[in-house]
């Protein structure tokens, strides 16, 4: 069973969009909403993004799809793999502005 992330993408970034000394979960995290986001994906899609995950200690082989759900303006993203996913917010204050 993975694990599921409810982010809000802003809490890994500073005032100026950078991602500030950020964790390597960070920047897997931006990796993610920036694929959905330039690839403008809105069906569920293979982002080519390897899976982060170590279930019993052994690197996951998949990768993560994801897509922009058009109903609540998330990002979501899971691997069938591993099961691990996730709901991104808050993508539009760093992507739009």
């Amino acid at each position: 069973m993975g694990d599921t992330w409810i982010l809000d993408l802003t809490d890994f970034v500073d005032s100026d969009g950078n991602v500030p000394g950020a964790t390597k979960i960070g920047y897997y995290f931006f990796s993610i909403a920036s694929t959905i986001f330039k690839q403008k994906v809105a069906d569920s899609t293979d982002l080519q993004i390897p899976c982060r995950r170590r279930p019993g200690r052994r690197p996951c082989s998949g990768t993560i799809h994801g897509f922009l759900d058009i109903n609540s303006g998330d990002m979501i993203w899971y691997c069938k793999s591993c099961d691990d996913n996730g709901i991104i917010s808050n993508w539009e204050t760093i992507f739009l502005d």
